[in-house]
């Protein structure tokens, strides 16, 4: 039988923390670092990266719609 270690003890305790499925935080964590070459600074300026776009996207006004 395997015992985890202290590092990832502590490592699930982070992702409990997210107050989501600790599955699913795992498999984020997992796909950030797959698609950001898995360098934990480069995940780190992909998220700031993401979230800027995400904050210019939500105070754009879209007008697709009201043309008539």
């Amino acid at each position: 039988m395997k015992t985890i270690t202290e590092k990832e003890a502590a490592a699930l305790e982070v992702l409990k923390s997210t107050g989501s499925d600790v599955l699913e935080a795992a498999l984020v964590a997992k796909e950030a670092l797959g698609q950001c070459r898995g360098r934990v600074g480069r995940v780190r300026q992909c998220l700031a990266l993401g979230r800027e776009e995400l904050r210019a996207r939500e105070r754009t006004v879209s007008f697709i719609g009201y043309a008539e």
